[in-house]
C-alpha cells in the first residue's frame, strides 16, 4: 500500500522551538523535507522493513526532517517511520546522505 502524499510544514509553538530551528552548516533544504505518505526520500542501496510478524513489507507512513543543529538526526539526516496494516507492527530508520 502507498499513502497518498502530504507535506509537513513545522510551526514552532515557543521562544525555545524557534530558537531551536536552523543550521550553521546544512543544505538549504534540510529542515524541510518531513512528510506524511508518498515515497521515503531513502537511497536505493537502504533496505526498507519487513514486517516482524509477517515479512512482508512495511508501508512508509513518514518521514520527519532534522530542525536545527540542537535537534539533529544523524548529521542533517531523517527519521522514517513504517507499518504493516495487517500486524500494526511499527519500524523506523534513521538516514543521513
Amino acid at each position: 500500500m502507498k499513502l497518498p502524499e502530504f507535506k509537513i510544514v513545522l510551526e514552532p509553538r515557543s521562544e525555545d522551538a524557534i530558537s531551536a530551528q536552523g543550521f550553521d552548516w546544512a543544505d538549504d533544504d534540510v529542515g524541510t523535507r518531513s512528510k506524511v505518505g508518498g515515497a521515503a526520500d531513502l537511497p536505493a542501496e537502504v533496505a526498507l522493513p519487513n514486517c516482524p510478524s509477517c515479512t512482508v513489507a512495511m508501508t512508509f507512513v513518514s518521514q520527519l526532517d532534522s530542525i536545527g543543529d540542537s535537534i539533529c538526526f544523524a548529521d542533517a539526516g531523517l527519521l522514517f517511520t513504517f507499518v504493516c496494516f495487517d500486524c500494526f507492527e511499527a519500524a523506523s530508520i534513521i538516514h543521513s546522505s
